[in-house]
């Protein structure tokens, strides 16, 4: 792919962007969004990344730099704003905003031309979890099969959570905000301890301690956490949906426990296969949503079918793959 094909996509996925801004966009346009951006992954890269500027303009609207090429953009917008003609006004003002965003691009190049930013990946296989400290202090403690990115600047500090999920400890630094990426959503701390869980693109955030903020910039949608709270969301989704939670049955993975409490039975099998190579199957489908409750450990599926067997009338067949679940 050349430079200018680069630079094609980049002006593509700002279109789109602003586009969808736009309160009055078709269903046929948004049709046609999904289509454009699912032909190639290079353009839903570009597109993601036109929503990670737009997100950084809380921090860039503090620099003078940008506040005087904002000012600019405004008068230029005031001059060329038809009074009576609001059709005409509308892709006047969308232009503007794509060239906004292509504004807030160059001057994060211009800001940033001398840095080079720490980029670092960790990972941790099925069943495996990992305690990882970075260098600004903070912690994360990686659950099962997790894949996660950090980009640590002087101004920021930026994780992308690719799959899994991964509690946070973050290290207090007003200056320098903590922002994890997961889905099409962002999550901004300061100073706090959350979790947050990534299954391909359906994302769970839950707030252990302090504060933090859900954000769907490509959305409008803004969601801050209390806590004990945990907000959902998904990119098929119809928007950031929060309700409170057992924080310490969600968490309990961290010693190595799973905590189940009138848990249907397909999700608590569900959860026991992401630790384990040999799987739990239901091999009778009446008994889904059979309610299961207790305490059971990561990395042995079959105490926990022994005890599904024992407290709730079930019968276990057993193989070298897997462990099969049927009712009486």
């Amino acid at each position: 792919m050349t430079r200018n094909d680069d630079d094609q996509v980049r002006k593509e996925a700002a279109r789109w962007f602003t586009r969808r801004l736009d309160p009055a966009v078709r269903e046929s346009e948004r049709q046609s969004f999904e289509q454009w951006r699912e032909e190639d992954p290079r353009r839903a890269e570009a597109y993601e990344g036109t929503e990670r500027l737009w997100v950084k303009l809380e921090i860039l609207k503090q620099s003078e730099r940008v506040r005087r090429a904002v000012a600019d953009s405004s008068a230029q917008a005031g001059m060329l704003r038809p009074a009576h003609h609001p059709a005409v006004w509308r892709p006047i003002f969308f232009g503007l905003a794509a060239s906004l965003v292509v504004v807030v691009a160059l001057t994060l190049v211009y800001l940033n031309r001398d840095r080079k930013p720490t980029v670092q990946t960790f990972a941790t296989a099925v069943g495996e979890q990992r305690t990882q400290g970075l260098a600004d202090g903070s912690t994360l403690k990686l659950n099962t099969n997790t894949f996660v990115d950090v980009h640590m600047s002087r101004h920021r500090r930026e994780i992308t959570l690719r799959s899994g999920e991964v509690v946070f400890d973050v290290a207090k630094d007003a200056t320098r905000p903590f922002v994890v990426s997961a889905g099409d959503g962002t999550v901004t701390a300061v100073g706090t301890q959350f979790e947050v869980r990534n299954d391909a693109g359906a994302v769970a955030v839950t707030l252990i301690e302090g504060r933090v903020q859900v954000a769907r910039a490509s959305r409008g949608e803004v969601e801050p956490l209390k806590p004990g709270q945990q907000a959902r969301y998904s990119e098929n989704g119809t928007g950031i949906v929060t309700r409170n939670v057992d924080v310490e049955a969600l968490t309990s993975w961290m010693s190595g426990r799973l905590e189940f409490q009138g848990t249907p039975l397909e999700e608590a099998v569900a959860e026991a296969n992401r630790y384990s190579a040999r799987k739990l199957r239901i091999g009778d489908p009446t008994i889904r949503k059979v309610a299961v409750s207790g305490t059971f450990r990561t990395d042995d599926v079959d105490s926990m079918a022994a005890a599904f067997e024992a407290a709730f009338d079930l019968r276990i067949e057993t193989s070298a793959k897997e462990v099969v679940i049927y009712g009486r």
